[in-house]
């Protein structure tokens, strides 16, 4: 079987970036995953809203938090697939339903998906925040795509422009362990596609400042990642080599 052929049958998902509530970048996106490869389920990285910093802002606005919540989840389940997600940072630690797969793993297709919600480990009075020992304590989790909101630290995908690299050590431990594929939001500005050790990785970018843009990201199996710039049409792709 030639590998374009493996692609093609391979359970395929679609990759949301950090939403922040700008509907019109979300639906360019969720537009660009309509027309391209057939999708299993789609996945989120986090940070529905803008919420600001802490609980108490978000226990505030509580109800209108969470029909962001509902809109962005309704808007890309119009794509008529399964939908998983991770709260990011300014998202509340308890969000309910099926599709939050915080801490635990579910199954699309051929694919074991978990996930690890908030940000660390600086501590900057958002609503969901954590210490790397707290992400260490966590039960392992037996997957083929780790969904973090927070990217692995000392990678393309923690650093910021003036170079600093502000990702967590407990999911880079992590990654370095996963033969698979990770998902990543939180630093909009580190999207782009890649390899860490044997892991394919993404980070899609975010929708909301700074340097919101609309990019789609596929995740094909465990064998390929692809980040398209649904402006420019400009893609980046990133496959595992066949003698891996």
């Amino acid at each position: 079987m030639h590998a374009n052929e493996a692609l093609v049958l391979s359970t395929v998902l679609g990759v949301v970036g950090d939403v922040h509530a700008q509907w019109s970048l979300l639906d360019e996106v969720l537009g660009a995953l309509a027309k391209g490869p057939r999708l299993d389920g789609v996945v989120l990285v986090g940070d529905f809203s803008c919420a600001g910093r802490g609980m108490r802002q978000l226990d505030d606005r509580k109800v209108e938090y969470l029909l962001t919540v509902d809109r962005v989840l309704s808007k890309v389940k119009g794509l008529g697939v399964d939908v998983l997600y991770v709260p990011g940072n300014h998202d509340r630690p308890d969000l309910s339903g099926w599709g939050n797969i915080d801490g635990r793993t579910v199954g699309i297709g051929s694919l074991q998906v978990g996930g690890i919600g908030g940000a660390g480990p600086d501590r900057m009075g958002f609503a969901y925040e954590w210490d790397e020992a707290d992400i260490r304590r966590r039960a392992a989790l037996d997957v083929d795509v780790l969904v973090s909101h927070c990217p692995p630290a000392g990678t393309e995908f923690d650093r910021l422009p003036n170079g600093s690299h502000v990702g967590s050590q407990a999911v880079r431990e992590r990654i370095d362990r996963l033969v698979g594929v990770g998902i990543f939001g939180h630093i909009h500005e580190a999207y782009g596609v890649g390899q860490v050790k044997d892991c394919l990785c993404i980070n899609p970018g975010g929708l909301g400042p700074p340097m919101g843009h609309p990019r789609a990201g596929w995740v094909f199996g465990t064998d390929a990642v692809v980040l398209k710039d649904i402006r420019t049409g400009t893609e980046e792709r990133a496959e595992r080599s066949p003698c891996r």
